[in-house]
């Protein structure tokens, strides 16, 4: 779905990835829902019909595909990109922060009751660990007050 060429104007198809203009289309805005028919002689003739999600029918060839289906196909197309792959290797930062706050600052064993006090005790060692992680120099100048 993602090689059908769309006007970003109109938000209608303006053409098959065979480069076929459809005879009649429409985007139903409320719905998010792209809708095309082409001719039949284009796509019975076109070499990428077993691959293509078009219906046939009486007079013409129906194509109709959601917005959300068409950004779908376009980032599985992206997935075997040297790009892609060069990005998921990154990981998420957030998954040691809680490894290294129970390290820091045993959160089974807290010094402090009630549930305020539990939160309050939380996000003061979550902001002492940001303060921790500063560049050296400034942390030396805040150490230094």
């Amino acid at each position: 779905m993602d090689k059908f060429e769309i006007d970003p104007e109109t938000r209608e198809i303006t053409s098959c990835p065979q480069g076929y203009k459809p005879s009649v289309s429409i985007y139903d805005a409320e719905k998010e829902i792209y809708t095309a028919k082409f001719y039949k002689e284009h796509c019975q003739a076109c070499p990428l019909l077993n691959q293509c999600q078009v219906k046939e029918q009486k007079k013409a060839y129906h194509v109709s595909f959601s917005e959300k289906k068409r950004r779908t196909d376009q980032t599985r197309a992206k997935i075997g990109t040297e790009r892609h792959r060069e990005l998921s290797n990154f990981r998420a930062g957030v998954e040691g922060v809680p490894s290294v706050l129970k390290r820091a600052c045993p959160w089974e064993h807290l010094p402090v009751r009630g549930q305020v006090r539990q939160k309050t005790w939380i996000f003061a060692s979550i902001i002492a660990q940001n303060f921790k992680r500063w560049p050296q120099p400034l942390y030396r100048w805040l150490r230094a007050f």
